[in-house]
């Protein structure tokens, strides 16, 4: 097991960011998802609440990708959008649907593999 998860987390940050910078995207976009469930798995702190840490992981890790993803929709898909309103628009709509999407099957994937996790209080008691 490992101690110390920096490591992984550097790992992470760095795929992220070379994501971002569009090297290479298709091996950084299979490595990515493999990177934070290997810190799910491996770090002490996210035992028995790898669900809620899955969602998180994905949330930052993704956030490039997914804005690499729109902006070239916005370059291959045209100047029809309504102007800077409905790019605006367009890029929130398609930002939620991709986030949602990958957080499902986030969900699913570490249901499957954890199944026992510590139930999640929301309550303030």
């Amino acid at each position: 097991m490992i101690k110390n998860p920096f490591v992984i987390s550097a790992l992470l940050l760095t795929t992220s960011i070379l994501l971002a910078l569009g090297k290479k995207t298709f091996w950084f976009i299979l490595l990515l998802p493999v990177v934070y469930f290997l810190y799910v798995a491996f770090s002490p702190s996210c035992r028995n609440r790898e669900n809620v840490w899955l969602f998180v992981l994905s949330a930052v890790a993704l956030l490039p990708f997914n804005v690499r993803l729109i902006l070239l929709g916005f370059y291959y898909g045209g100047d029809d959008f309504g102007g800077p309103v409905g790019r605006v628009a367009f890029f929130i709509m398609a930002y939620a649907t991709l986030f949602s999407l990958e957080e499902l099957g986030n969900g699913m994937i570490g249901r499957i593999i954890w199944r026992e996790q510590t139930e999640l209080r929301l309550d303030s008691e």
